[in-house]
């Protein structure tokens, strides 16, 4: 994620508020727009927690070569969540992961869309499970209804 959060200062210079989305083929989407101008970026080949929640993704189509294209064909099939939050949360909230050291870092959009969530998720060395359950820091982002 600390490509994702690198992105999310970028973006920051840009626009006031960052569309986030996730999708159950394991890619994430953030984006900002101005008038005149969008910008985002596409991040694949992320896990799908739960497991039983993942869909394959589709084989890309020749004319589905575009990642907008991509991310509204997962919202056609339901496949996709989003929400629009401010670009200085996003960014304290990943800036903050970072200097914690999670092991995962997990992103998702509330089933309704009320907020983004970040989880930090932290390993244990003294245990063979490999992550420490009695530690997490999380972080629910407020969405903007107009956005």
């Amino acid at each position: 994620m600390p490509r994702f959060q690198h992105l999310a200062e970028r973006l920051k210079g840009l626009a006031a508020e960052l569309h986030v989305s996730t999708t159950r083929h394991g890619k994430a989407y953030m984006s900002a727009h101005v008038p005149g101008l969008g910008l985002g970026s596409e991040t694949g080949a992320l896990q799908v927690l739960p497991v039983s929640m993942a869909v394959p993704s589709a084989r890309a189509s020749s004319r589905q070569t575009d990642p907008a294209e991509r991310l509204a064909a997962a919202e056609a099939t339901g496949h996709a969540a989003g929400a629009c939050t401010l670009a200085k949360h996003l960014s304290r909230a990943l800036l903050a992961s970072q200097f914690t050291g999670p092991a995962q870092l997990l992103l998702g959009i509330a089933g309704d869309g009320g907020f983004v969530h970040l989880l930090c998720i932290y390993s244990d060395p003294e245990s063979s499970a490999g992550y420490d359950d009695s530690m997490s820091l999380s972080f629910k982002l407020p969405v903007r209804s107009d956005g």
